[in-house]
């Protein structure tokens, strides 16, 4: 067979090749600076950041498509290393172990705790695997009784989110299906939806270039006429500050 028919071969590090596939990064389309034209780590990192043109960290707004009830949408990515490690040190010596939702649930209220210009005495939460379960809000409850009621309740019915039985604020936690990014509509009688994505590995930005973080998506629906944007955005921040810090606040 004549070699300059052969088809071309990509050459790539295994290493290259893992990053390529966590950033969703079109490794043949990737230039190889290393020997012989092969494709190494920092070629991957390279296109990675040239795909990164939205900082993701910042806080993202876009209209919600139907205009209902003047709802405000806003999404954040949040860096969930310290949350994950968090639980997994928590569960280390239990035999009820506690699930991220219950710890975003706390995160969810403390920061509502901070802003309470969201009214709330209840919240509802939904998992695929639990449907609608209605907890207290307040902040001073423990991780623990976040979690028997949310994993743990005796209460079997699998209920969609819609059946949130008059909270005013709902988290959807549709991580145990691996969904990355979800959007629900906010409930007639809610003020504010809270959606959050499954944990993953993705590529990143950080200060000391391109890294591979644990991360996830919330995003949330506001009612338009009780926050502004900028109340909505400071919310959402708050919340992303208690799920990265977790271990500052929700063992409280």
């Amino acid at each position: 067979m004549n070699p300059a028919a052969e088809p071309h071969r990509l050459r790539a590090s295994p290493l290259a090749r893992r990053l390529a596939s966590i950033a969703g990064v079109d490794i043949a389309a990737v230039h190889g600076t290393g020997p012989g034209g092969r494709i190494v780590r920092r070629d991957v990192e390279t296109a990675a950041s040239a795909a990164l043109a939205t900082p993701t960290r910042g806080v993202r707004i876009r209209e919600n498509p139907q205009n209902l009830r003047a709802d405000i949408v806003a999404k954040q990515d949040v860096c969930a290393n310290r949350l994950v490690d968090l639980r997994d040190a928590v569960n280390a010596d239990r035999d009820r172990t506690i699930s991220l939702t219950a710890l975003i649930v706390k995160a969810a209220a403390l920061t509502l705790r901070d802003h309470p210009r969201i009214p709330t005495s209840n919240v509802a939460v939904f998992t695929p695997r639990t449907g609608t379960r209605i907890v207290d809000s307040s902040d001073d409850l423990s991780i623990t009784t976040y979690s028997n009621v949310i994993d743990f309740s005796a209460e079997a019915a699998k209920t969609e989110p819609q059946a949130s039985k008059g909270a005013t604020v709902l988290v959807v936690d549709l991580g145990e299906s691996g969904v990355s990014e979800y959007y629900h509509p906010r409930p007639a009688r809610a003020l504010l939806s809270i959606s959050v994505g499954a944990v993953e590995e993705r590529v990143v930005a950080t200060k000391d270039g391109i890294g591979i973080r644990q991360m996830l998506t919330c995003t949330v629906n506001a009612d338009g006429h009780l926050l502004n944007t900028s109340e909505v955005c400071e919310w959402l921040r708050a919340l992303q500050h208690h799920l990265e810090n977790p271990e500052l606040s929700l063992l409280t």
